[in-house]
């Protein structure tokens, strides 16, 4: 039991309960929270010179997610401070949502804050009085989006430390005056990510845990203190709303802590589109496996009732959670069309739609039965966007329609712009950061400037409603989460070229500028579709990137499968190799004039990537400490492997264009420097693995560099018997 102190006892009414927790604090204060000596009237001591600190003060101790919030605040402070502390002082940090103010507060006017806040969503006001620092909010999410604003803007603390490794500016003391922190609630009322794609993730910290399925890409399970990771950090970036994997059998106990742990850390919970109400192929199969019984045919068509039993026990049990926002739709295994794995389908898509649309009545009567308030959505992602376009699928007019992006996140699919908006009807976008089919995966692809483009286009065609992020393994694309949110939270007030200038500075200090030009490059080497010449992205979109790295990846895994069989070797079964036949039929590179230019695209792409990362070299060799540990892992390393990556895949191409002209030494002759490059890009890559880091790459299973090396050292000894590396 916390024993208070007796200004705290005097503060509170008798019916409110507080916890007091002793703070240490010292800080770099941005301009809206400025070191002030004690004679001002609104100041507030967090740290003295002697290692006293403040005190945290619940207003409502029950709010676990508050409460939670409230000690990263606490380790924040500790952190800035670095070193025990006494939590002796008599200056208060105040915490709570506005309706557990209690009427008599000191200092503060009741019934105002509450005029100001009362029934807005997310809303929030932090202001120092009296000696206290408050930190109010209309609701639960709203008081935790205070406490992290006072983390980043008062403490200095990087919201996405856990990704980039940025400490905070260790100060002696801190005391904050005049400081005003208000927001009237979100732009975009959902702001999700969805942790997808993600092989570093599941491997960088090992975990026993595993998902019952055949899907190799997806078998492991993200580890719990890695889980608990992206929940704090998609926390201080504001973000309400989480898909926590790929896929997730909340009936699996390993997989539904990411769920438990993310409702009970105030997030909305909501499922995978390949998964609606939380069931796919895969989770069908495991429910009646559990349960000793044969699998039944996954068919919505020719044997349905399987299926709605499925997604009842599902509904049933996701409903437990307190906010849910409920994924509709049919699909069929994996990011398949339904009809890819049920050839009972028919091809007509009036019929297909019609076949959707019904099954999505059952869903939405299900939600309604067992939540009855609840909010669904339907993404519009593959087949689903072009019978909807066509008017074959019919929904509820409650239903979120989520229109996709092209993938890369460059513009969005035709239906975005043919679709007629209903007046009644919300509409939310699905944007990728990261795409692992085509890319970015490893490497970040998506300038700042363009994701305010698209977003900008969605708030314009009244798409607002809902955004979910593609994270993919988070660590490569702080850049653009970290500004995403910003835009997500505040868009009305966002300026680009501001808020990229503010990650620049404070990530790069006196480097800033350079790093900002020598990131405007990189972006700036890929080359673009212009003539949609290579209809890589899902949307067929012209001018966008075509030669990211998920499109080399699958073009080495195309070409490397050709070259086995033309070789008559047995199939390749390297330790970490998925073949590509699990996701696409392997289909023979036929040389061709259009495979001569893409081969001189790849050229010309490299040759710009090198130019960029010469000015990377010339600029790391000024740096130290932070940001050049930093530049290395977010571009600088990256890049070089990705140069690898392109000049592996010209060097393979290549050796098809030759055997496949009869030429086998030559062939053998360019996979050998295949061969070499690879293996340079490798050893680059270990260069980024500084601690804490060291197992990231541990789980690398889509673009697969390292199997790449193997596969060439395959293909090499099977055409020559020569095994030299």
């Amino acid at each position: 039991m916390v024993t208070l102190p007796e200004s705290l006892r005097n503060l509170m009414r008798p019916a409110v309960c507080c916890v007091a927790i002793g703070l240490v604090v010292t800080a770099l204060l941005s301009s809206s929270c400025r070191g002030q000596t004690a004679a001002d009237a609104d100041h507030v001591v967090l740290l003295n010179d002697h290692a006293e600190t403040a005190q945290i003060v619940l207003l409502n101790p029950d709010h676990g997610a508050i409460r939670q919030a409230a000690d990263d605040l606490h380790a924040d402070l500790n952190a800035v401070a670095g070193k025990p502390t006494a939590p002796s002082l008599t200056s208060q940090i105040i915490v709570g949502c506005v309706d557990d103010l209690p009427e008599d507060m000191q200092g503060i006017n009741v019934d105002e804050m509450r005029r100001k806040l009362a029934g807005k969503w997310e809303a929030y006001r932090v202001f120092t009085r009296n000696n206290r620092l408050y930190i109010l909010g209309s609701d639960v999410r709203g008081t935790m989006w205070g406490i992290y604003q006072v983390s980043e803007v008062c403490l200095g603390i990087d919201p996405m430390y856990l990704w980039t490794g940025k400490t905070p500016q260790p100060r002696r003391e801190i005391v904050l005056s005049k400081v005003h922190l208000a927001s009237d609630g979100p732009s975009f009322k959902y702001r999700g990510w969805f942790i997808n794609d993600e092989d570093y993730l599941t491997e960088c910290k090992p975990f026993e845990g595993r998902r019952n399925n055949d899907y190799k890409y997806y078998a492991r399970i993200i580890h719990p203190d890695v889980t608990d990771k992206i929940i704090e950090t998609a926390l201080r970036l504001r973000m309400n709303t989480l898909i926590p994997s790929s896929f997730n059998d909340i009936l699996n106990p390993p997989e539904a802590y990411a769920v438990n742990k993310a409702a009970e850390r105030g997030l909305i919970v909501t499922q995978h589109h390949i998964e609606p109400l939380g069931v796919g192929g895969f989770n069908f199969d495991d429910y009646f496996e559990r349960q000793g019984k044969k699998v039944p045919l996954f068919s919505y068509l020719k044997n349905p009732e399987p299926l709605k039993e499925v997604w009842e026990q599902y509904v049933k049990a996701w409903a437990r959670y307190p906010e849910v926002i409920w994924q509709l739709g049919l699909r069929g295994r994996g990011d398949r069309p339904m009809w890819v794995h049920d050839p009972s389908i028919p091809r007509d898509n009036a019929a297909r739609g019609k076949i959707i649309s019904d099954a999505i009545k059952v869903q939405y009567d299900l939600v309604r039965k067992y939540d009855p308030d609840g909010l669904m959505t339907l993404t519009l992602w593959l087949e689903m966007a072009r019978l909807m376009e066509q008017g074959h699928i019919q929904i509820p007019d409650d239903i979120i329609v989520v229109f996709a992006d092209n993938s890369p996140g460059w513009g969005f699919s035709r239906d975005f712009y043919s679709l007629p908006r209903q007046p009644d009807r919300q509409y939310g976008i699905y944007y990728h950061h990261q795409l692992w089919g085509t890319g970015p995966h490893f490497i970040q692809g998506i300038p700042p400037q363009k994701t305010r483009q698209v977003i900008a286009d969605a708030v314009k065609h009244h798409s607002s409603s809902y955004c979910v992020l593609n994270t993919g393994n988070i660590r490569e694309f702080v850049l653009g989460l970290k500004l995403s949110s910003e835009l997500l939270f505040d868009f009305d007030d966002y300026a680009v070229d501001e808020a990229s200038g503010r990650w620049f500075d404070f990530h790069y200090g006196p480097w800033a500028g350079e790093a900002a030009r020598v990131y405007e490059h990189f972006f700036d080497h890929y080359l673009l579709d212009t003539e949609n010449k290579y209809p890589t992205g899902f949307s067929r979109m012209p001018n966008s990137p075509f030669l990211l790295d998920g499109h080399l990846a699958g073009r080495m895994k195309q070409m490397l499968t050709d070259l086995n069989k033309s070789f008559g070797l047995d199939t390749f079964q390297g330790e970490s190799w998925i073949t590509a036949g699990e996701l696409r039929s392997p289909k023979t590179l036929k040389w061709s004039d259009k495979h001569e230019d893409l081969l001189g695209k790849i050229r010309q792409q490299s040759a710009n990537l090198r130019g960029v990362i010469r000015e990377a070299d010339t600029l790391h060799s000024k740096m130290s400490d932070y940001p050049a540990r930093f530049f290395d892992a977010n571009l600088r390393i990256p890049a070089k492997v990705f140069d690898g990556l392109m000049g592996c895949t010209a060097q393979t191409m290549l050796a098809v264009k030759a055997e496949q002209q009869g030429d086998r030494k030559t062939s053998v002759e360019h996979l050998r420097e295949a061969l070499r490059i690879i293996h340079q890009a490798n050893v680059i890559k270990q260069t980024a693995l500084q601690a804490p880091w060291k197992g990231w790459y541990r789980g690398e299973y889509k673009i697969m560099l390292s199997s790449y090396e193997e596969y060439l050292q395959y293909l090499i000894h099977g055409a020559t018997g020569d095994s030299r590396k």
